[in-house]
Parts: structure tokens; sequence; C-alpha cells
């Protein structure tokens, strides 16, 4: 195994070690909240509440489609002429951009949640959850975005 091929599974195995800890906190997170939300109700009218449930739609209508078209945006900057290192770093931070983007709507999705009690968004959470899961690309996908044999 070549020194590029270690830097390949060394930032999969860490970007995918990183993603599943941010699935099992987004896990953990919606089980708390639906948990307290339970005991603590917050009592709102039901004209804000069907605003704020609109608000959570149109923010996750909006975000998964922004982060992909923003990760796709910057994989696309990397060319297979760069140093193995730059294109390391150009996909890291797409990666990370595109994970920072889910959680943020999940965490508006989830506050909004607790302020509702409407339990559309739990599956609108749980969808958050389940893009998260097939968000990053296998090791397979990210040898041939950087531009590296695997038999190198």
């Amino acid at each position: 195994m070549t020194f590029q091929n270690e830097q390949v599974d060394k930032t999969s195995s860490a970007l995918a070690r990183i993603n599943w800890g941010c699935i099992s906190a987004m896990i953990i997170i919606l089980l708390v909240t639906s948990f307290f939300q339970k005991i603590a109700t917050i009592n709102i009218s039901p004209e804000t509440s069907s605003i704020l449930y609109f608000v959570a739609l149109f923010v996750a209508i909006i975000l998964i489609p922004l982060s992909n078209w923003m990760f796709n945006k910057r994989i696309k900057r990397i060319k297979t002429s760069d140093p193995k290192e730059i294109s390391l770093r150009i996909f890291r931070v797409a990666f990370l951009t595109k994970l920072v983007m889910v959680s943020s709507g999940f965490v508006v999705d989830l506050i909004i949640y607790f302020l509702t009690t409407n339990t559309h968004l739990l599956i609108v959470g749980g969808i958050y959850i389940v893009y998260q899961m097939i968000a990053l690309p296998g090791k397979d996908s990210l040898f041939e975005i950087v531009g590296v044999e695997e038999n190198e």
C-alpha cells in the first residue's frame, strides 16, 4: 500500500467515524427531545404552530439539496493533477460543510418540534438521519474522486 492509498484510507475512516458519531448524536438528541417534549409542554397557538411547521419543512427542503449542491461544487474543484493532500483537504472540507448544514437543519427541526409537538417533524428528523447515513461516499468513490489508483 502506497502513501497516497494510506492517506485516502485514513481520510475515509476518519470521516466515517465523524459521520457515525454525528448520526449517533442526532439519534440521542432526537430521543431526548421527544422525551422532554412530553414532560414540558409549551402551549402556543395553532396558527403559530402551523407557521413553525412550514418553516421546518421549508428548511428541510432547502438545506438538503443545498448541501448536496455545495458538496458537488467543491468536489468539482478537485483535479487529478493536484497534489493528493490538497485534493483530500478539499474533500474533507466539502464533506464537513455538508455535515454541518444537515446537522443544523436537524437541530432547527427538533427545536420547532419541541415547540409545536407536531409528530410529523419527527419524521423529518428521521429523514435527516437517513440522509446523513448515505451522505458519505465509499472508499472506492473517494479513490476515484481524488484520482488515486487503488493498486498503486
